[in-house]
C-alpha cells in the first residue's frame, strides 16, 4: 500500500500493520479504514441497466483512469476482480465518481507488461457481462488515453477475451 501511495495509485489506507516470522511461517495484520461511502463494482453492476447514462459512463471512465493509472505506473494488480474496484460519487462532480483498489496483496511491478496488463483487463471483466462492445471501447479508449475509433483501442478488444464483446 506505501507503493501505491508513492505513486499515486488510489488504494486502501493502512492504519496499523504488523508481521513476524513464527516457526518458519510468516504471519501479518493488516488494519484498514473502513471505506466509508464506497460500493465495489459488483455492486454497481447489479443495477447498472437502471442507472442514468451518465452515471454508468462516470462508472467506466472513472474505472478506466483508475486501471489505466495502475498500468502507466508499472505496476499490475495481480488479482483484479470487478469486486476489488470501490467507488464512491465525488464531492465535486454530480456524476463523477471516486475510486480504489483492495486487496493488493499480488499486486507487483510489471516484469511483462502486455500480458499482465491483459490478465487484470481479462480479469476485471470476468463479472462485468453488461458492459457491451461500445461499453468495452469507451473504457480502453479512455485507459489508453486514445480515441475510441483508434487503431490501438481495435488492437486491445482484439486481443482481450472480454463478455459479450
Amino acid at each position: 500500500m506505501a507503493a501505491f501511495q508513492r505513486l499515486g495509485i488510489p488504494a486502501l489506507e493502512s492504519a496499523y500493520f504488523e508481521e513476524r516470522r513464527r516457526d518458519g511461517r510468516w504471519q501479518a495484520i493488516l488494519v484498514t479504514p473502513a471505506l466509508s461511502g464506497y460500493t465495489d463494482m459488483i455492486e454497481h453492476h447489479a443495477h447498472w441497466e437502471t442507472l442514468e447514462p451518465a452515471t454508468r459512463d462516470a462508472i467506466v471512465d472513472t474505472c478506466a483512469d483508475l486501471l489505466g493509472t495502475l498500468h502507466r505506473r508499472r505496476w499490475r494488480h495481480g488479482s483484479l476482480y470487478a469486486k476489488h474496484v470501490f467507488l464512491r460519487p465525488a464531492a465535486d462532480a454530480p456524476t463523477g465518481f471516486e475510486a480504489r483498489f483492495i486487496d493488493l496483496e499480488k499486486s507487483r511491478p510489471l516484469l511483462n507488461a502486455g500480458r499482465e496488463k491483459r490478465r487484470d483487463l481479462e480479469v476485471f471483466a470476468r463479472r462485468l457481462p453488461q458492459w457491451r462492445s461500445a461499453t468495452w471501447r469507451r473504457f480502453l479508449g479512455r485507459y489508453l488515453q486514445r480515441p475510441a475509433e483508434s487503431a490501438e483501442v481495435e488492437r486491445w478488444l482484439g486481443a482481450l477475451t472480454l463478455p459479450n464483446r
